[in-house]
């Protein structure tokens, strides 16, 4: 009788280190699966944040190609002969 629990138990420890690698693997993968949607999270927030800095960036840049515009426009009025400051200081003279 004795034999027989001891098998008994033999057996079912074989049986259960036999099952609990499949159940470690269905668990890895459900695991991996999460792991999967995750990432695909991610990469969406991250496309969608460099989508913005792109934005960003391109209206920075325009912002300042506007002011050096102003600015070299600016320029050439000051610089040019009929500038009304010119004028002032000619009248001074």
């Amino acid at each position: 009788m004795k034999e027989r629990y001891s098998r008994a138990a033999f057996l079912m420890l074989a049986f259960s280190l036999l099952l609990e690698p499949v159940s470690l693997a269905a668990a890895l993968s459900d695991d991996k699966g999460g792991y999967e949607s995750q990432a695909a999270a991610k990469l969406k927030q991250s496309n969608e944040l460099q989508s913005k800095i792109d934005s960003i960036s391109d209206e920075k840049r325009a912002k300042r190609s506007s002011t050096r515009r102003t600015r070299a426009s600016s320029r050439m009025r000051r610089s040019s002969p009929h500038c009304s400051r010119t004028t002032r200081r000619s009248r001074r003279s």
